[in-house]
């Protein structure tokens, strides 16, 4: 909601603190929504070293660009609409493309380590409720980053090159932490069948 509050405003504000911190927050939520993404991929691949090197330095480039990005956005005060204004978003082209980069790396990890397993979607328990998130991880993504994608390089206007990023940020946010919970609440289901 703070993203509406550069938009509604009944006087001058100082934008450039606004928008750095509305970047910040919602860069967490990618950053911490990865992490839990990199943690699941440690898991399939039962901590093999290649794997989690490769999961860990993709999302430590996501991580870098993420900063890159809050150090370089720019936001000023529009004077005739009376509304913070984002300014020279084409300059995040590149935070946008490491970002969907580093999560088709993440997802390719998941997919491979899922596709080890012979016939994991096919068996029952574990196994198949990780392959289904992992589906679903594959969808997520490309339902959320794609459109950012794209319209960061039309590179229409401004408003067009972000507009996509908060929707982006709820789904990517809400995808991960839906598959972590899920994972809990199959864990608990388990524990409670064991005590039966």
């Amino acid at each position: 909601m703070s993203i509406f509050a550069g938009f509604d405003t009944n006087g001058k504000v100082n934008c450039q603190i606004w928008v750095i911190f509305v970047f910040l927050l919602a860069y967490l939520a990618f950053i911490f929504a990865s992490a839990l993404i990199v943690l699941r991929i440690m898991a399939i691949w039962e901590k093999n070293h290649l794997a989690t090197a490769l999961a860990i330095a993709a999302w430590l480039v996501s991580t870098a660009f993420y900063i890159r990005s809050i150090v370089m956005t720019q936001a000023a005060w529009d004077e005739q609409n009376s509304f913070c204004a984002v300014m020279n978003t084409t300059r995040r082209r590149d935070n946008i493309l490491a970002t969907l980069a580093t999560d088709i790396v993440l997802l390719l990890l998941m997919l491979f380590g899922l596709l080890r397993w012979r016939n994991a979607g096919m068996v029952h328990g574990i196994w198949r409720l990780l392959y289904a998130q992992g589906m679903l991880w594959i969808l997520v993504v490309t339902l959320a980053e794609v459109p950012s994608a794209v319209f960061i390089l039309l590179n229409l206007n401004d408003a067009f090159n972000v507009m996509f990023q908060v929707p982006e940020l709820i789904i990517m946010t809400v995808g991960a932490t839906r598959i972590y919970r899920g994972l809990a609440d199959y864990s608990s289901i388990n524990d409670l069948q064991a005590n039966l």
